[in-house]
C-alpha cells in the first residue's frame, strides 16, 4: 500500500478548522431550525391568517412560546391544550396560542393533548393529501416537454 506523505500539524489545522465551521453551521440550525418546523406544524393543522400589522397568526404563537423557552415541547402538545380548553377548531387554538395567556407545561398531560389531536391530525392528512392529488391532477393536464 503506498504512503501518502502529509503535513500532520497541516491535516490537524484543517480538521479544527472544519469542526469550528461545522459548530458554527450547527450553532445557526439550532436557532432555526425548531421555529421553522413548529410554524410549519400548526399551518398543516389549519392555522392561517395575520395580525392588525400583518404577520402571520403562527409567527406569532411560535415566537411566544420560543421567547418563553417552551419550544422544546412542541407547539402540537400546546395546540392540543388549546382545543382542550375549548378551542372549537384548529384554527381558534391556534389564535389563542397567539393571543392568550400562555399554557402551563404540566397543564394537561402528553396523552391528553395527543388525545385532542387526533380528528385534527386526520383532518390535517386529508387536506394534505388532497393538495398532493390537486397538484399531480394539475401536472398531469400539461404535455411533457422535451427537456432542455
Amino acid at each position: 500500500m503506498a504512503n501518502v506523505p502529509m503535513d500532520v500539524q497541516k491535516v490537524a489545522h484543517c480538521r479544527a478548522v472544519a469542526s469550528r465551521v461545522a459548530a458554527d453551521v450547527q450553532s445557526y440550525i439550532n436557532l432555526h431550525t425548531s421555529v421553522g418546523v413548529e410554524r410549519t406544524i400548526l399551518r398543516a393543522y389549519g392555522g392561517d391568517g395575520v395580525n392588525e400589522d400583518g404577520a402571520p397568526i403562527v409567527n406569532l404563537a411560535v415566537d411566544r412560546y420560543h421567547a418563553a423557552g417552551r419550544l422544546p415541547r412542541g407547539m402540537s402538545y400546546y395546540l392540543g391544550c388549546a382545543l382542550l380548553d375549548g378551542a372549537r377548531i384548529p384554527q381558534e387554538a391556534v389564535d389563542s396560542l397567539a393571543f392568550d395567556d400562555l399554557i402551563d407545561d404540566d397543564r394537561y398531560t402528553d396523552e391528553q393533548a395527543l388525545a385532542a389531536l387526533a380528528q385534527p391530525t386526520l383532518d390535517a392528512l386529508q387536506r394534505i393529501d388532497a393538495a398532493r392529488d390537486a397538484r399531480e391532477t394539475m401536472r398531469a393536464s400539461f404535455p411533457p416537454v422535451p427537456a432542455p
